[in-house]
């Protein structure tokens, strides 16, 4: 676009834009793209050329740095452009916060001690906070003495909490929890004194209860939808951990030494003992028709990918210190971290061609959620 002024591209991308002014010099254009940043420059670096412009998409990056000492929560484009302080730290953060990212809006999962709020003890609690990554306003949702984010699905975000002065013997210490962020509801899905294992498939979350201070027969595997609908018991045994060891597989390990497996829309099944599953997290493009993930092959990080359909792995890359796929920053783009003993730094990709880009340094844990 140029002023009213307008031109679309071809099949190839290319644009040919025909100005009505009399005078085109010095003329701004700009170069707009649904879930693109706006790129503008002026005619007269044009000379008659064809010139090429590389869009970035528009979701900005969320990280955590200690470059100045404290832990501070910045955004950047993720072309390393237009980095902004988003959230200054406060001082009172006992360890790194946690950053989980929207899989399509601005919007970031933030647990952190910021707000230094102690219990009768003394201890520092967690804040699970919902940040806007372009204005910096925020919500805090949630604070516990412990707080794992189990993760987002759609405008959901799930996670687990200890409820504040409960006893270690209660059979409600924990719960397992949903936000919308959108309508503010929040939706107690489970409780606890303790859960197992919990893993969450699109809309579906499958968590295993602790007998610990708990009846026998509520010591179950049950399933139930992020919005607290279609609550069923899975497996009707203690489940100590689920392990997702493919796409369409979920292996659970339960008491007795017992094995389950659960693949695709077959019901659970006992299977024989298994050695050590290797336990995958599929992050899933937002489109749904892609997902990538995360192997430990010969002591290095494999990216690997595949339709989300028609299941075929596809070895993307082999990069020294590749540890987790964080988001894809569209259907096409994925950003990942890279944990080594030069770095620890987030890197985007484009899996349809190109080379692998750094964004930023970071400081971040190795683990960064359940």
């Amino acid at each position: 676009t140029s002023g009213e002024n307008s031109a679309k591209s071809d099949e190839n991308g290319k644009i040919i834009l025909t100005v009505g002014e009399e005078n085109i010099a010095n003329v701004e254009i700009s170069i707009i793209a649904k879930g693109y940043r706006k790129e503008t420059f002026n005619s007269d670096t044009l000379n008659d050329a064809e010139v090429q412009v590389k869009l970035v998409p528009s979701k900005k990056h969320a990280f955590v740095s200690n470059r100045n000492g404290e832990y501070d929560l910045y955004t950047v484009d993720i072309d390393a452009k237009n980095e902004k302080l988003l959230l200054e730290a406060t001082g009172k953060e006992r360890e790194v916060p946690v950053v989980i990212p929207h899989a399509t809006k601005d919007v970031i999962a933030y647990v952190s001690s910021r707000g230094g709020e102690e219990n009768k003890d003394g201890f520092i609690l967690d804040g699970l906070y919902i940040v806007d990554a372009i204005t910096g306003e925020n919500e805090r949702i949630a604070r516990s003495e412990q707080l794992q984010v189990v993760g987002w699905s759609g405008d959901k975000i799930v996670f687990l909490q200890v409820v504040e002065g409960t006893s270690q013997g209660n059979s409600e210490r924990s719960k397992l929890v949903s936000y919308d962020y959108v309508t503010r509801e929040k939706k107690d899905l489970a409780a606890s004194n303790y859960f197992n294992d919990v893993e969450l498939v699109g809309g579906k979350l499958y968590y295993a209860v602790s007998s610990y201070a708990v009846p026998e027969s509520q010591a179950k595997l049950f399933t139930v939808d992020v919005d607290g609908q279609n609550k069923l018991k899975a497996i009707d045994s203690q489940v100590w951990n689920i392990f997702r060891t493919a796409y369409d597989t979920l292996l659970f390990s339960a008491v007795d030494q017992k094995w389950f497996k659960l693949q695709g829309s077959s019901p659970v099944e006992e299977v024989a003992q298994q050695p050590a599953p290797l336990a995958l997290n599929f992050v899933d493009a937002p489109d749904g028709k892609r997902t990538v993930w995360v192997e430990v092959r010969d002591g290095k990080g494999v990216l690997l990918k595949s339709a989300t359909t028609e299941f075929n792995e596809e070895q993307v890359a082999t990069i020294p210190g590749l540890s987790d796929v964080l988001y894809w920053a569209n259907d096409s783009t994925i950003v990942f971290r890279v944990i080594s003993n030069e770095e620890t730094a987030d890197y985007i990709l484009n899996l349809d061609g190109g080379e692998m880009q750094k964004i930023t340094d970071v400081t971040a844990t190795r683990n960064s959620y359940f």
